[in-house]
């Protein structure tokens, strides 16, 4: 499947998660599960750096707790991503911990970050707590390989689309759609992050149970986005089967990584080196046999 084409437009059409309340689970690396009520992005890599520190300094919760006057479970919490602190607690942390000074600029930038609004907050009602995480976290990555079965990811939906998928009265598809709108002009930017996106053969032939205009547009938007520089887009066959749940691997440039499942039950989030690993291998396998989305959709008549 080969490289690109066309700069991105400055304008999008809409993007993914079901707005129905679900749990979900933060799994990092060294570290325990979390359930995840609403930690940003910036909470969750604060915590595991600051984790990181103290235990390279040799440092105990509690005694690290001692240092600012809070007892060791709110260093665990702070560690989990699970509340915001303040960038001078932090800053006195991580002079103790003996971190250097280019580092404790970062981290307290971080911090300041932790306390700023998200971009979903206008769209609540649109964009599931559990989701928010990874929505806020989508343009900073440096690229992100993703994989939808059953439906085409919110990230390349046209608002028709969309409306056609939460018709239920108790959804405001109009909160839907302004969030899927907003996360695709954050993501489809000329320095957004590198883009592999693999849709289910079974996502595609929903297709054709659409309005034909709504369909023929939803075609039409496949191959727009397919021309992005940054973006390649695959038609899965029956390999992809073995990949199972949604998911995306989403890498950043300090190396952080994680992997974010998703399910009507549930989600995870997890970060553990072999978990990485093992998505990033079935992926590849699977990417290997995808059909590129042009030739799919020019050999199939229904969606001309």
């Amino acid at each position: 499947m080969g490289m690109k084409r066309m700069p991105f437009p400055m304008h999008q059409s809409a993007c993914t998660s079901f707005c129905a309340p679900v749990h979900c689970h933060v799994t990092l690396s060294n570290m325990g599960t979390t359930e995840v009520r609403g930690p940003t992005l910036a909470k969750w890599r604060l915590g595991r750096e600051m984790q990181k520190l103290r235990e390279d300094a040799g440092l105990s919760p509690a005694e690290a707790g001692a240092l600012i006057g809070v007892v060791r479970q709110t260093i665990s919490r702070m560690e989990r991503g699970a509340v915001a602190v303040r960038s001078e607690r932090i800053e006195t942390l991580c002079n103790r911990y003996g971190a250097s000074t280019e580092t404790i600029s970062a981290l307290t930038a971080m911090a300041v970050r932790v306390n700023e609004r998200g971009w979903w907050e206008r769209y609540k009602g649109g964009v599931r707590q559990a989701f928010r995480m990874y929505a806020e976290s989508e343009p900073e990555a440096r690229s992100i390989d993703t994989y939808e079965p059953e439906f085409l990811p919110g990230l390349v939906q046209t608002p028709e689309y969309t409306r056609q998928l939460h018709i239920d009265p108790r959804d405001d598809a109009d909160l839907i759609v302004g969030a899927r709108v907003n996360r695709q002009k954050r993501v489809f930017r000329s320095d957004g992050p590198r883009m592999r996106i693999l849709i289910g053969s079974g996502a595609m032939r929903l297709l054709g149970d659409l309005p034909p205009e709504v369909r023929i547009e939803q075609a039409a938007r496949l191959r727009e986005i397919n021309r992005y520089e940054q973006v390649d887009i695959g038609i899965g066959t029956r390999l992809t089967a073995a990949l199972g749940v949604p998911f995306a691997l989403a890498r950043f440039e300090d190396d952080f990584a994680f992997v974010y499942m998703d399910a009507l039950d549930g989600c995870r989030y997890e970060s553990a080196p072999d978990i990485l690993s093992n998505y990033q291998a079935s992926f590849e396998r699977a990417w290997g046999s995808a059909t590129p989305v042009e030739r799919f959709v020019d050999e199939q008549e229904w969606l001309a």
